[in-house]
């Protein structure tokens, strides 16, 4: 199991390719979830809106 990179109440930038067309939005980690397939998973709240999602690491940048 790999260690997360980000931790509880950080400010990150989610940059998934999803969100290329618009600019990188600013994001507070919630809660750090389980790994899966290997990968770290983060539950991330908008700054902007309160809306929340999931996240994997490498969408997340500090």
């Amino acid at each position: 199991m790999k260690e997360h990179k980000f931790q509880t109440g950080q400010f990150v930038q989610f940059t998934a390719r999803i969100l290329k067309a618009t600019a990188a939005r600013r994001y507070q980690i919630v809660r750090l979830m389980p790994t899966e397939n290997s990968v770290n998973l983060y539950r991330i709240r908008s700054v902007e809106d309160g809306h929340e999602r999931m996240a994997k690491e490498g969408d997340l940048a500090a």
